[in-house]
């Protein structure tokens, strides 16, 4: 039981370091990756008059979901510590 006690420990920690190490860069990426997206969606379907280029939309989607992603990486570090040793943020 120990055992099991100090890999969750260990393993929290490391997520908490990979997720904070990457974070920051993705966080910012993904936020501008949305609009970039949007607007090259909304060019493209002016320019053809009709659906436009479909690489925005999966750019949209990507970052969407590297901001999901992000955010359960977060709760996967903190539920993952045992609940005597994880303090209420």
């Amino acid at each position: 039981m120990k055992f099991i006690f100090l890999l969750r420990c260990v393993l929290s920690d490391l997520i908490g370091i990979i997720h904070s190490l990457i974070e920051p860069s993705l966080n910012l990426l993904a936020r501008l990756a949305f609009p970039v997206g949007l607007c090259w969606l909304a060019y493209t379907s002016y320019k053809v008059h009709g659906l436009g280029d479909m690489r925005a939309v999966y750019l949209m989607g990507a970052s969407a979901g590297v901001l999901i992603a992000l955010y359960f990486l977060d709760l996967l570090g903190h539920y993952l510590k045992p609940a005597e040793l994880r303090n209420n943020e």
